[in-house]
Formats: structure tokens, C-alpha cells, sequence
């Protein structure tokens, strides 16, 4: 979603909103433009939880104690974000 110009920021936030309609339980998001969802996320209400982080090593840092052996993980970022690095560590 880099590409989207003026309304990257709006299409973010609405990302973050049909998460939770869908019933996600946690939002965790990295980068810039990926605030946006976390905001969307935690806008649209109820007590789902939602973390943003400015890097993947932040990122990667928390995940550890953060998972459980039962969770299902969507990984979601543009070829420039390289999230096939927190994959790896997911498939640790």
C-alpha cells in the first residue's frame, strides 16, 4: 500500500476498521503508514487489542512472549517492507 497516494492514510485506517468487524483479535502493525491501521483498529472500538512498531526488529523483539502455540498469524506488508523476516522468525 505505499503506492497510494493522498488516501494511504485513509485506506490504512479502513484496513485497521474491517479487521476488527471481522473479529480479529490482535492488530500488530510496523512502519509508517501502518500506524494508520493500528489507529483504524483501536477507532472502531471494543477491546480487541492493537501494537504499532516503528521497525520489524521491534517487532521481532516482542513476538516471542506474545504468542501462543494456538494462534493464527496473517503477515501482511509490501515487497519493501521485507516481512518475509518476521515469517522466518515465526517459523523458528
Amino acid at each position: 500500500m505505499f503506492e497510494l497516494g493522498e488516501k494511504e492514510q485513509e485506506y490504512h485506517k479502513e484496513v485497521g476498521e474491517y479487521a476488527l468487524q471481522k473479529g480479529v483479535d490482535v492488530v500488530l502493525s510496523v512502519g509508517k503508514n501502518a500506524r494508520f491501521i493500528s489507529d483504524g483498529f483501536k477507532g472502531a472500538g471494543g477491546s480487541a487489542e492493537s501494537r504499532h512498531y516503528d521497525t520489524k526488529e521491534q517487532l521481532a523483539e516482542d513476538l516471542p512472549g506474545f504468542l501462543s502455540g494456538n494462534d493464527r498469524i496473517l503477515v501482511k506488508g509490501s515487497r519493501g517492507m521485507a516481512m518475509e523476516k518476521i515469517v522466518e522468525l515465526l517459523q523458528e
